[in-house]
């Protein structure tokens, strides 16, 4: 059985190149799977990554105002199989796929056959659908068979616009565990301090509030935020960043996911994009694991929970997704 992967290839974001890893894994149980698109998006990039590796990344001294993540988000792209043959279904998913101001419109209106295609924990990111997009997502939506999401508002979406109610099921990054995780994280090669707030958004932030805080407990900070500090790391080494940390404080929803994975203490901030809120999934994540606590809200102190065990958790959920591939396929994992 032949599984292709359609998703966004952002290798700017860590959290969706780790969806794309975790995606590939959980339907390598079923059979081989592949990504559809590139792993270089052109030839410029392409030259580009070449000389970086050629010079061992000491091009980084020369040319210093660069982003390099975008190279060390390729290097970890190379643990992915990529290929363009036919597959007998089409995978896609999972992250924002659906939200039609980051994706393509073939994410939520495909081309392959109907029966071929499967949307896995879709992500739309918005609570409603901009006017201009409704018919989009009316034909769209009814060109894949099954059907799951990431958080509440897409159920809703995904019930106007087909006429079906879909399941809501986990990040697939939640389906690896914390020691699968552990077995690709790679402490960064830079020096970093013993005990640190990690502190990443990807939109806007009160820096001085976090900083003011991170003082107050006389603790040091990463920013991941500077984009002259993202770029110092590849997705193994934020994993070991998250995984490491005294506290996390962000607004990214895979910081969040990967903070409950590994039990770290942490706080999620609300996000608007096009100003749009994009607060839905990261409300679902936190209901489901009671812990709704850590969402701050206007000048809330940040929470300092320790985060509980959330083993059986996390194994009724895999066994949902599971549960869906089999629907969806009829067929069961590998021996």
């Amino acid at each position: 059985m032949n599984f292709g992967i359609y998703t966004l290839n952002d290798n700017e974001n860590y959290g969706n190149r780790l969806q794309n890893y975790a995606v590939q894994y959980i339907f390598g149980q079923y059979g081989n799977v592949f990504n559809m698109n590139e792993l270089f998006s052109d030839n410029k990039v392409r030259i580009k990554y070449a000389l970086w590796k050629l010079t061992g990344g000491s091009i980084e001294r020369i040319f210093r105002n660069k982003n390099y993540r975008i190279y060390r988000s390729i290097d970890f792209n190379r643990k992915l199989n990529y290929n363009k043959k036919s597959a007998d279904y089409y995978i896609y998913g999972s992250d924002q796929i659906w939200n039609p101001f980051y994706a393509e419109n073939f994410f939520i209106d495909p081309v392959t056959p109907k029966e071929k295609n499967i949307a896995f924990c879709a992500s739309i990111g918005m609570d409603n659908i901009p006017k201009e997009y409704e018919n989009l997502f009316s034909e769209g939506l009814k060109k894949f068979t099954y059907v799951s999401v990431r958080e509440k508002s897409a159920v809703d979406i995904v019930t106007k616009y087909r006429g079906y109610s879909p399941e809501i099921l986990l990040d697939p990054t939640m389906y690896l565990t914390a020691k699968q995780w552990r077995s690709i994280e790679r402490k960064p090669k830079v020096v970093i301090p013993e005990k640190y707030i990690l502190v990443y958004f990807l939109g806007e932030y009160e820096k001085q509030k976090i900083y003011d805080f991170a003082a107050i407990k006389n603790i040091p900070i990463i920013d991941l935020s500077e984009r002259e500090c993202a770029g110092k790391f590849s997705p193994e080494e934020f994993l070991y960043l998250i995984d490491n940390a005294f506290y996390v404080i962000t607004d990214s929803f895979h910081a969040s996911v990967f903070s409950i994975i590994f039990r770290k203490r942490f706080s999620v901030s609300g996000r608007k994009d096009n100003d749009i809120s994009m607060n839905s999934r990261i409300h679902t994540l936190l209901e489901r694991f009671d812990m709704q606590e850590h969402f701050v809200k206007g000048d809330m102190l940040y929470c300092m929970d320790e985060i509980p065990d959330v083993t059986g958790v996390l194994e009724y959920e895999r066994n949902r997704t599971d549960e869906f591939i089999r629907k969806a396929t009829g067929i069961n994992k590998k021996e």
